[in-house]
């Protein structure tokens, strides 16, 4: 997770999704593990979790490992389902811009076409079907 300097917690520096702020919490003396158990939180660890980390075998490509760049898909899914709130307008916009996201997808179905051969080919992984992911 990050902290921004103003308290907002997002899964990530790159996430622009809070799902908390860690000044609020602990003004009415919370603990980050309610941050932690934030369902959006939750799913991207599931996430993580199914595409390998901390696996040996059954793992993903690891040259494509971040939700919201390689997988715009799947985060867009969590990020519909679980409601974090835009972190500013640009992330409150992003999420209203059809062509946006439709770019975003191709991007990633893109990006798989170019880095799926290498990761197999390189590192001798079968990536399972996309449409799991």
């Amino acid at each position: 997770m990050y902290i921004e300097w103003n308290g907002n917690i997002t899964p990530c520096t790159f996430n622009p999704y809070v799902v908390g702020n860690v000044n609020e919490i602990f003004n009415r003396q919370g603990s980050l593990a309610e941050v932690l158990n934030h369902p959006f939180m939750k799913h991207i660890r599931e996430w993580q979790t199914d595409y390998g980390f901390g696996k040996e075998k059954d793992i993903q490509n690891w040259i494509t490992p971040c939700p919201i760049r390689d997988h715009y898909r799947i985060l867009r899914n969590f990020i519909e389902e679980d409601k974090p709130k835009p972190l500013d307008e640009a992330a409150k916009e992003a999420l209203s811009d059809g062509s946006y996201k439709n770019k975003m997808i191709e991007y990633d179905k893109s990006l798989s076409e170019v880095l799926d051969p290498v990761w197999e080919g390189e590192y001798g992984y079968k990536i399972r079907n996309k449409e799991e992911l």
